[in-house]
């Protein structure tokens, strides 16, 4: 009679233990093994990160000691900024040859550049040879007014010749306009042109020109001219590009420097 009642208490405590969950279920022989390669992973990346550490300890201690000594790693040193080479320097001799056995060095020295004079007008030369050859260009530093013959006449630049073009240049002026217009003089090139304009009732921009040793007026107007105009005046040098005249149409009704 005893051994039923213990075998019953043990059936019993069985199932108070299956239903409080404190009998697990034994794991299948394949989880086991996935838990234990999971395991072996985890150590293995554990140790290989101890090493890479220790590793990176020691490279950093052997750069340090290898700078404090002098003898740093070509790797552990930023490359030295190289120096530019000067740059080659030219020679002004050139070698010119008249016959094939023989040379000659010629020697080409620059020429210096021309000064300014200091004065009461500011003098400027053209970059034309045409134009230099015949003189340089003077602004004045105020305008001449010239209402008179004596206003004229009291113009030291100006030869005899140039005083008495003027003096009848004046008269017809103030003929063609019926009043009492008068000259003004603002920029002169040398002894052959000079450049101004009319005031009065008939105002216009003008330049005169000294043509075989007479005065004449190379162009008068108040808008750029065509070419065909001022070379029809017999003009036969340059003129500047500020004086009236020296910028003209062209046949294609561009704007461009006079020339002969």
């Amino acid at each position: 009679m005893s051994e039923p009642r213990f075998e019953l208490l043990d059936s019993y405590a069985r199932e108070l233990d299956h239903d409080a969950d404190l009998i697990v279920p034994p794991a299948s022989a394949a989880h086991v093994r996935r838990i234990g390669r999971s395991r072996r992973t985890r150590r293995t990346i554990i140790a290989v990160a101890i090493l890479v550490v220790v590793l990176l300890g020691i490279g950093a201690t052997l750069v340090a000691s290898s700078a404090m000594m002098g003898d740093v790693p070509p790797w552990a040193t930023a490359p030295s900024p190289t120096q530019a080479s000067p740059a080659p320097t030219r020679t002004a001799t050139t070698s010119a040859s008249a016959t094939p056995s023989a040379q000659t060095s010629v020697t080409t020295t620059p020429t210096p550049a021309s000064t300014r004079t200091a004065s009461a007008t500011s003098t400027r030369t053209t970059s034309t040879s045409a134009t230099a050859s015949v003189g340089a260009v003077v602004t004045l530093s105020a305008p001449l007014e010239l209402k008179s013959a004596a206003d004229i006449n009291a113009v030291a630049w100006m030869n005899g010749a140039t005083k008495s073009f003027f003096v009848s240049e004046l008269a017809r002026v103030r003929t063609a306009a019926g009043c009492d217009d008068y000259l003004i003089v603002q920029a002169y090139r040398g002894t052959d042109l000079i450049s101004g304009s009319t005031f009065g009732c008939d105002s216009a921009q003008i330049t005169w020109g000294k043509l075989a040793g007479t005065w004449k007026v190379v162009f008068a107007g108040q808008a750029v001219p065509y070419c065909t105009e001022v070379r029809s005046s017999g003009w036969k040098s340059t003129i500047p590009q500020d004086f009236a005249g020296g910028q003209c149409y062209d046949a294609g009704g561009n704007v461009v420097a006079y020339t002969p």
